[in-house]
C-alpha cells in the first residue's frame, strides 16, 4: 500500500478494505539480516504511524486491532462499512517469521546472532531469542543433535536450544 491509495479510494468511493500488520519495523528485513549476514538490526526499525488517524484524516474508515479476541468484530465492522477501511493489527516486533524452506547455514547464523544477544543480554536481538524460545518456534524436533542447538543458557526461563 501506498500512502496515497487509501486517498484514492475515499475520492472515487471504492469499498476497498486494507489491513496494516503494525510492527513499526521492517521485521522480515531484520530477520534477513540475522539469517544471511548474523548481523541484525541495521536500518530496519521505523517511526510510528497512526494508521487509525491516518484512515480517517483521509476519509475512511480506521481501526485498530490489539488483542487477537477483537479481530472478529473489527473485520466484520470493517466489510460492514460502505467505503474504504484500514484495519491496524498490532502484532509484536519480536515474532519471528517463519520462511518457507531453512537451510542449515541460515539456521547457524540465525542461532549465532541470537547466541550473541543473549550472552550480552542487550537489544531487541535478547527479546527475539527470549520469544523464540518461548513460543518453541524456533526450539528443536526432538532428538535433533545439529551443532545448531548446541549452545545453551537460561532463554525465556528454560534452557535454551543444545
Amino acid at each position: 500500500m501506498q500512502l496515497g491509495d487509501p486517498l484514492t479510494c475515499v475520492q472515487h468511493h471504492l469499498p476497498v478494505k486494507i489491513i496494516v500488520v503494525r510492527n513499526d519495523t521492517l521485521g522480515l528485513i531484520k530477520w534477513e539480516q540475522m539469517v544471511f549476514l548474523g548481523n541484525p538490526e541495521y536500518g530496519v526499525n521505523i517511526a510510528p504511524l497512526d494508521f487509525v488517524k491516518f484512515a480517517e484524516s483521509c476519509g475512511a474508515y480506521g481501526a485498530r486491532v490489539t488483542e487477537p479476541s477483537q479481530c472478529v468484530q473489527a473485520l466484520r465492522t470493517a466489510f460492514a462499512h460502505d467505503g474504504p477501511a484500514i484495519i491496524e493489527m498490532v502484532v509484536d516486533p519480536h515474532e519471528p517469521p517463519m520462511p518457507a524452506k531453512v537451510k542449515k547455514d541460515q539456521v547457524i547464523k540465525l542461532f549465532s546472532a541470537l547466541k550473541a544477544a543473549h550472552q550480552t543480554g542487550t537489544g531487541s536481538r535478547c527479546r527475539w531469542s527470549r520469544t523464540c524460545w518461548t513460543s518453541r518456534a524456533l526450539r528443536p524436533a526432538p532428538g535433533t543433535t545439529s551443532e545448531c542447538y548446541r549452545w545453551t543458557g537460561q532463554v525465556g526461563g528454560g534452557q535454551g536450544p543444545r
